[in-house]
């Protein structure tokens, strides 16, 4: 194990002497471009993405904490708002929820949608405990980020402090705090132990076990930025959509639908690029450049089109669903493009370029 974190530390020191020198020095040459992009994956995005999950969860549960004891109106906006910033990173990492968030099922078990709101008010109006390892127990569509959402923003996206009850702070408090745990455990499985995923990711094609070649790890990662499309057509868009029904939306109390999409899609560009937040090194784009610059403009104007699609869509979903109906069908269209381009040709040209 020494020796593998030696190897890790000794190749982000390379990595980070390499990004500062890139005038100064020879380009790398193509296979050294693969190393690096899975390089710049692991640390640059996957880790910095995980760790700002984990941070926001923690801020979340604070702010509840904090409503609990205050109960002020402040309050409750503050912890709105920290609800919003939280999902939003969560729906940042969704192009890679393949490893520990696949293998352990925890995106149904915090992020499952639509709620049914009656199962909620029953849990309220009932008498059941509510402490944390009760929440633990509970049907995923009774715990989690869209649960936590009714309870802060109502129905009608409008609650006030003052309308709060002692249960429902009760239950928030542990609602945030089996999310906070959640996404403590998500960041813990990439960043800790010998074990941890991000070393099996970073040492892919040398002496990863679960990657024992560069492809069979671009392939997974390919696989997330499809998977994610598919997750954007079909149900971000497709069941509001085909339901007409605006309860169907993601993150309907909290008005945040349509942000959920474009970090989506900020999420599967992060993966392609190789970059969070104003990093800089190399990425899936650099390879794909090398060999097929026209497929590297193609992925990036199919990603421009669903962008455009999305930003003309000039109210709320749950409003466009029934007024914009158009507007969203030309946004679902241009995922669907993005999605059959990555699965046609993106994945193809990994399977036929990337030799370990």
């Amino acid at each position: 194990m020494k020796k593998q974190i030696l190897l890790f530390t000794t190749a982000s020191v390379m990595l980070m002497t390499a990004s500062c020198t890139k005038e100064e020095v020879k380009a790398p040459d193509f296979a050294e471009k693969e190393t690096l992009t899975i390089q710049n994956f692991t640390k640059d995005v996957a880790l910095r993405s995980y760790s700002d999950l984990n941070n926001a969860a923690v801020e979340l549960h604070s702010s509840i904490v904090n409503l609990n004891i205050g109960n002020y109106e402040w309050n409750l906006q503050e912890a709105k708002s920290k609800w919003i910033k939280l999902h939003n990173q969560w729906e940042l990492t969704e192009s890679m929820h393949f490893g520990p968030v696949a293998d352990n099922k925890l995106d149904s078990r915090i992020d499952a949608w639509p709620i049914n709101i009656n199962d909620v008010d029953n849990l309220m109006a009932g008498g059941d405990p509510l402490t944390v390892s009760d929440i633990e127990k509970l049907p995923v569509f009774l715990k989690g980020f869209h649960s936590l959402e009714y309870i802060l923003f109502g129905a009608d996206g409008k609650k006030k402090a003052e309308d709060l009850t002692v249960r429902e702070k009760e239950y928030m408090v542990s609602l945030s705090k089996d999310l906070a745990n959640t996404c403590q455990a998500i960041y813990s499985a990439w960043s800790v132990g010998e074990n941890a995923y991000s070393t099996k990711v970073f040492f892919a094609g040398d002496i990863s076990k679960t990657f024992e070649t560069k492809k069979q790890l671009m392939l997974v990662m390919t696989s997330g930025m499809n998977d994610l499309c598919k997750k954007v057509l079909n149900s971000s868009f497709g069941i509001p959509y085909n339901s007409i029904d605006s309860f169907q939306t993601e993150s309907p109390f909290s008005n945040n639908s349509l942000s959920d999409i474009k970090n989506n899609m900020i999420s599967l560009q992060n993966v392609y690029s190789g970059r969070y937040n104003g990093s800089q090194g190399y990425g899936l784009t650099d390879l794909v450049k090398d060999k097929n610059a026209g497929l590297d403009t193609k992925i990036k104007d199919r990603v421009t089109a669903v962008n455009n699609a999305v930003n003309l869509i000039a109210i709320s979903l749950d409003k466009a669903i029934y007024n914009q109906r158009p507007e969203l069908k030309t946004a679902m269209d241009a995922v669907d493009s993005l999605r059959s381009t990555i699965d046609m040709e993106l994945k193809p040209f990994i399977n036929n370029t990337i030799q370990d």
